[in-house]
């Protein structure tokens, strides 16, 4: 009798010590990858504030990429004035701008529309065709000829960079700590081999690898395409974390919307 209560205590202590021991693994799994998810969000938030840095320093730049991505001319003056204020101007101004709100200021020979990179269609509404385009020219939607890009044509997350998106695309394509374009930046051929050996205080080695990218570039129109010196873009961000131990990548998306003026 004594022994096979011991057996039935054994057994019982034995799978709860296999429990015991397969709850710790597992639970240590998920801490190892909530720690990547958590350093490949954080390395997203990098690549945005890069990207943000950049848009501080070159704002102008910024803005007319965004215009030419729209076939409008970013010399444009595209100010809007109330009725009242049109009414009291001279009569030899008065007619810059549309005789109904909003009035909007008209294009001239001394202030060119928008029609500035595309043979695009004028809108048909007469109070809108000085500023808006219904659609672009087929060359500008389209893709230019290889030879622009020997190496290959630039892609985003939609495939081919389309024409009017290509000031755009060059002003991301920096935005990276890739090995070939940032190099100072790059740390993937700088490993540890065991990232608990790791000793900050004397090693420039890295406890992973890891990789950003501002993958899109786009504009949001503001009001209707009627403000001046302004536009809204929407950054999208990538990061990825390669664990060294489980070789296994944690990869994370972000988005944000951005004002951009032009100085």
């Amino acid at each position: 009798m004594a022994v096979i209560i011991v057996l039935a205590l054994a057994s019982v202590l034995l799978v709860s010590a296999l429990s015991l021991l397969r709850s710790g693994r597992e639970y240590r799994s998920q801490v190892t990858k909530s720690i990547r998810e958590l350093q490949a969000q954080y390395m997203t938030i990098g690549a945005i504030q890069h990207a943000e840095l950049k848009i501080r320093f070159f704002p102008t730049e910024l803005y007319d990429a965004s215009m030419y991505s729209l076939g409008k001319n970013p010399e444009f003056d595209f100010s809007e004035i109330t009725p009242a204020d049109r009414a009291a101007l001279p009569l030899i101004r008065r007619n810059e701008y549309a005789p109904s709100a909003p009035c909007v200021r008209r294009a001239n020979p001394y202030n060119p529309g928008p029609r500035f990179l595309s043979d695009g269609t004028l809108s048909t509404d007469a109070s809108m065709k000085w500023y808006k385009l219904d659609a672009l020219g087929a060359a500008d939607t389209s893709q230019g000829p290889t030879s622009w890009f020997p190496s290959g044509w630039p892609t985003d997350e939609n495939g081919p960079v389309p024409n009017q998106d290509l000031y755009l695309w060059r002003f991301r394509h920096d935005i990276t700590n890739h090995p070939s374009i940032q190099g100072n930046l790059n740390w993937n051929d700088a490993m540890v081999a065991n990232p608990y050996t790791l000793d900050i205080s004397s090693s420039n080695l890295f406890p992973y690898r890891a990789t950003y990218e501002i993958i899109n570039l786009r504009v949001i129109s503001v009001a209707g395409q009627r403000r001046f010196n302004q536009e809204a873009v929407r950054l999208v961000a990538e990061a990825s974390i390669l664990d060294p131990q489980t070789g296994l990548s944690h990869d994370h998306r972000m988005e944000k919307i951005i004002k951009v003026s032009r100085r």
